[in-house]
């Protein structure tokens, strides 16, 4: 069974090229993710070598959430990494976790042999698509991979001392020159495109790196409680041009001092989502 509709999961060369596999809606150059004047690439690139040799700061790793949550507040990211202190879980997260290994075992065909989960029933067509796809061909996916690189982007543990970038994939399937990626969200699609599109071009960039045959990856998005997705697609030179501009923020984050993490940056919208605001470790904390 094809998830791209039109392309051969047979172990193909070539990327397809017709107009199916590329989801509708704006390109990945047009997206607003991408909007206004294109950096220098090349001074980016350099940029990005001497901040991959420079040291470590107390957060030596990233992630797409950390990396968000340190733009948003470096102080959030000091309180969890440097002193410590837990984030507690919430029942959101932890129905989250729950329906991922619902999408694991059902896709693997380990339950749920006769019906769709009921949490992911939404997406039902989409869900039974790759379970089917996973019977005819396990070995081109991965499912709930950790992938670990360096700061020059070569391949490490998850957990390895070396670790620069974490990425964490629900679902990654492979083929001659091209890939699928797939991340199960349980919260909205609407007021998250943005972010969520930013997500997937890190996810790319990761997959290009680890996998340099790769020419195309597709990466949806599937809202499992409104039954939506969001679906963008790159080339790897398309994907490859924002790669300066990734590590830049990236290294923002891990070569970060101390004295620049405690730096708090209070707001409604950053407390309102900041567990530390509530459960008093953080005293910067803006009411609503």
């Amino acid at each position: 069974m094809n998830l791209f509709g039109n392309g051969r999961p047979d172990g193909a060369t070539t990327p397809e090229k017709q107009p199916a596999a590329t989801p509708k809606g704006p390109s990945v150059t047009n997206h607003s993710l991408f909007a206004g004047k294109r950096p220098d690439a090349t001074a980016l690139a350099e940029d990005a070598l001497s901040l991959a040799e420079a040291p470590r700061g107390p957060v030596p790793a990233w992630s797409f959430s950390v990396l968000k949550k340190f733009e948003e507040c470096p102080y959030r990211v000091y309180l969890s990494k440097v002193d410590k202190i837990a984030e507690p879980s919430s029942e959101a997260a932890d129905r989250g976790n729950r329906i991922h290994d619902e999408a694991e075992h059902f896709i693997r065909g380990e339950l749920y042999t006769d019906r769709v989960p009921k949490n992911l029933e939404k997406l039902g067509f989409e869900y039974r698509t790759l379970r089917e796809a996973f019977d005819e061909s396990p070995e081109q996916f991965e499912l709930e991979q950790n992938w670990g690189f360096t700061a020059t982007w070569g391949q490490t543990g998850f957990f390895d001392k070396d670790v620069w970038c974490r990425m964490k994939l629900d679902v990654f399937r492979r083929w001659g020159t091209s890939a699928h990626i797939i991340d199960h969200k349980t919260g909205k699609k609407f007021g998250n495109e943005l972010k969520h599109s930013d997500q997937g071009l890190q996810y790319a960039v990761g997959a290009f790196k680890r996998y340099p045959e790769l020419e195309f990856i597709k990466v949806d998005f599937y809202y499992t409680d409104q039954g939506q997705k969001l679906e963008k697609s790159f080339t790897r030179e398309q994907a490859m041009v924002f790669l300066p501009r990734i590590e830049k923020r990236a290294f923002a984050l891990t070569n970060a001092t101390a004295e620049q993490l405690s730096r708090p940056k209070p707001s409604k919208n950053n407390c309102k989502f900041c567990p530390h605001a509530e459960t008093g470790a953080c005293q910067w904390r803006v009411a609503e």
